[in-house]
């Protein structure tokens, strides 16, 4: 320890830097040890506050974070791999993961207001693709998040009132993210219902 370098306690420490490092060859990669109060509490505790990769909660004040544009064409196969992942992140929150590990990890969540089809400037519609039609984003792909988030929302009122027990651990911290709770359910019933309509009335939906 250089002679400048102070720290609380005194610098009095014997570095043990190889005694781990001879020990842990004879582990097996992925193995642990720990002693038996060792819980898995602590093992997420010892994650770094402010490790992008572990802290929800970290607001990045660099341009880390690529640019997104919710308005992207998209192919229907492209828009229906990402529905299929947002109910299996809405599955995952109802095992006990946080709304921020699962459902809020879709940037289309917080795009919501973006994909709204009477604000689309007439340029946009004018050049899509036929491919990949912005109604894609605008009808389908929103009235899937709006339903998700309706379906979020209905299950944390419920959750919220003691009405439904579950062995798992429920985290109901919304974040401040909007989960369509102005939008009534008839409301966002009407919505889907007008995205199937579009479905079976566009020619790429019958193809």
């Amino acid at each position: 320890m250089g002679p400048s370098l102070h720290m609380a306690g005194g610098g009095n420490f014997t570095d043990v830097t190889s005694l781990f490092l001879e020990a842990s060859q004879d582990m097996q990669p992925g193995a642990l040890v720990f002693d038996k109060g060792f819980t898995l509490h602590d093992a997420m505790a010892a994650f770094e506050i402010g490790e992008p990769r572990f802290d929800s909660g970290l607001a990045l004040l660099d341009d880390s974070r690529p640019p997104f544009n919710p308005l992207a064409p998209l192919l229907p196969e492209e828009v229906c791999w990402i529905i299929d992942r947002t109910f299996a992140c809405e599955m995952e929150w109802h095992t006990g993961y946080t709304l921020s590990q699962t459902v809020f990890s879709c940037l289309y969540v917080h795009a919501l207001n973006d994909l709204d089809p009477d604000v689309v400037s007439r340029e946009k519609l004018r050049d899509t693709d036929k491919a990949r039609p912005v109604e894609l984003i605008t009808v389908i792909l929103k009235a899937s998040i709006l339903g998700l988030l309706k379906c979020c929302d209905l299950s944390w009122r419920e959750l919220s009132k003691g009405n439904v027990y579950d062995a798992e651990d429920w985290q109901g911290d919304k974040c401040e993210v909007p989960m369509a709770e102005t939008c009534s359910t008839s409301r966002v019933l009407a919505i889907l219902d007008e995205a199937c309509i579009w479905m079976r009335n566009s020619a790429k939906g019958r193809t």
